[in-house]
């Protein structure tokens, strides 16, 4: 089996790596301390960060707030 990075695109004759290279792919785990109920601090980049937590009446869906890992304002988080 080819390595998916490896792989030729049938349309360029580049390789997928080259093809999708920006895309980001970091992944990042964080650190972190509960200030609150619904408060953490998460060391982010070097720095600690204040974000909120809220959960949906089911608890499936979790909104953080400033998002983690986009710039958006905040972002939600699902549990299958």
């Amino acid at each position: 089996m080819e390595e998916m990075g490896e792989k030729l695109c049938e349309n360029c004759g580049e390789s997928l790596r080259e093809e999708y290279a920006w895309i980001d792919t970091t992944i990042d785990t964080f650190k972190y301390k509960v200030v609150s109920g619904n408060k953490m601090k998460v060391l982010s980049n070097g720095k600690w960060k204040t974000i909120t937590v809220e959960f949906n009446e089911d608890r499936i869906k979790m909104k953080i707030t400033p998002a983690l890992t986009s710039m958006e304002e905040s972002e939600s988080w699902i549990s299958f």
